[in-house]
């Protein structure tokens, strides 16, 4: 009953708002509904947006929250191969096993270590 009060609401504002025309059919309902959302978004265009002064209200900062960020000009620009040459003058070293005896590169130490055969030197 509540759904059939509506529809006629509905028909009675489309029939008020477009020429009185009585709706008759599904087809002349939803050219109607076309017409009104036509209508509509003209008269969305046509509004006129006011732009907000920002004159009369100063813009409050936020604090700054932890260290300030550095400009680009203030930054240290490192050499792209600067990390391969610092590993590679560090961990090319060749040092000493102390279980074996073995001389092995410093990198790969702690491998050699596990090794099945740095373990068979502990037995001895």
């Amino acid at each position: 009953m509540t759904e059939q009060i509506e529809q006629n609401d509905t028909l009675e504002l489309i029939q008020t708002t477009l020429n009185n025309e009585p709706i008759t059919t599904k087809k002349a309902l939803l050219k109607k509904i076309r017409e009104l959302k036509e209508q509509f978004k003209e008269h969305q265009s046509n509004k006129i947006v006011e732009i907000p002064n920002t004159d009369v209200e100063p813009i409050l900062k936020r604090s700054i929250i932890g260290r300030p960020k550095k400009a680009d000009a203030d930054k240290k620009h490192l050499d792209p191969n600067y990390f391969n040459a610092y590993y590679h003058s560090h961990l090319k070293v060749e040092v000493k096993c102390d279980v074996c005896g073995c001389y092995i590169s410093k990198g790969n130490l702690t491998r050699h270590k596990k090794s099945p055969f740095c373990k068979s030197h502990i037995s001895c």
